[in-house]
């Protein structure tokens, strides 16, 4: 009997490391396969897929809806000041999107794509989110340190709630708390979703500086925040600590967790996308390949690990905000897989 069991015990062993080494080498492979142009100049932020090969590009004033799978545009949502998230409300067929210059949300029909509302928010709103469990938009206001609770069916702000600092990427757990990464507090802030309260804040300056990208594991309770001094923190958020930290490329804007194949991945302005593997100790394998300059916000189908990348080519030049100039008709996706 002994005998079997140790027979056993190296046969899933063995077993785990041939699952390890068949998805490393499937993330060591992973690069540029295709590119996406879109029309229509000005600055970019966040994109989101949505199932029947949808997904929704922030562009300048507006958002582009164009087809996953060849690029082809198939609407726009126009009119916009400075276009940031997209939220989807999938039963009442609503999207939401983080209008910035104006301090506004902009609600459209998801299947027409025409403007339904306008909802007035904080200032220069930016990170949105469906929320699962409250069935709620939340939206952070990154001039006013708040986030809003939005009812999606009557269109009304239900709360604002003041964080203490400057909000960036928004994740749940789906059940009890809603994380906010605060920018300029080098924290993550846990809220209550059962009254939106604050609870607390994880400081995470031992290890990051500027956390902008957020993602969560929640079946292993890790928060992983995409900070601005090159780091990936890993945080288990029950007890507020950082479990391991890893260097990542400069510039990151965003960070997604694929649990289907226990994958990190780090969209990083500096044109690398880090690639962290779990591996069966635990610990995580990090890799990098070469994306392009500037493609720092991301999404991704998870089902099939294909990522998004929003990118455009920038001048030496200035515009009005002091950032580098974007140069016209350059603004694309790429497809990485």
């Amino acid at each position: 009997m002994l005998k079997l069991l140790k027979m056993s015990l190296k046969k899933n062993v063995f077993s785990c490391i041939l699952s390890f080494s068949a998805l490393y080498f499937a993330n060591a492979q992973m690069k540029v396969v295709n590119s996406f142009p879109i029309p229509g100049n000005g600055r970019y932020d966040y994109l989101v897929t949505a199932p029947d090969n949808r997904l929704y590009v922030s562009h300048g004033n507006k958002v582009d809806v164009i087809n996953s799978e060849n690029g082809t545009l198939i609407d726009s949502i126009t009119g916009l000041g400075n276009a940031h998230g997209i939220a989807l409300d999938y039963k009442n067929r609503k999207g939401f999107i983080s209008d910035g210059n104006n301090n506004k949300l902009v609600v459209f029909d998801m299947d027409s794509y025409k403007k339904l509302n306008e909802i007035t928010t904080g200032k220069n709103p930016d990170a949105i989110l469906f929320e699962i469990a409250t069935k709620k938009i939340i939206v952070g206001n990154g001039k006013s340190n708040s986030i809003s609770i939005i009812d999606p069916t009557s269109n009304k702000v239900l709360q604002t709630i003041d964080i203490g600092g400057k909000p960036e990427a928004i994740v749940s757990d789906n059940k009890e708390f809603l994380f906010v990464n605060i920018e300029d507090k080098n924290a993550i802030a846990v809220i209550s979703l059962n009254d939106f309260s604050l609870k607390e804040m994880i400081d995470i300056s031992k290890e990051g500086e500027e956390p902008a990208g957020l993602s969560i594991d929640i079946k292993d309770q890790l928060l992983f925040a995409g900070c601005r001094n090159k780091k990936l923190v890993i945080v288990h958020y029950p007890d507020k600590k950082i479990v391991h930290s890893y260097p990542i490329g400069g510039i990151c804007d965003g960070v997604v967790f694929n649990q289907f194949n226990q994958t990190i991945y780090t969209s990083n302005g500096d044109g690398t996308l880090n690639i962290l593997q779990r591996k069966p100790d635990g610990d995580w394998e990090n890799q990098s390949i070469h994306t392009q300059q500037n493609a720092k916000t991301m999404a991704i189908d998870k089902k099939s690990n294909t990522i998004y990348l929003s990118v455009a080519e920038t001048a030496t030049e200035k515009d009005a905000s002091g950032k580098p100039a974007i140069i016209p008709n350059t603004f694309k996706v790429l497809v990485i897989k």
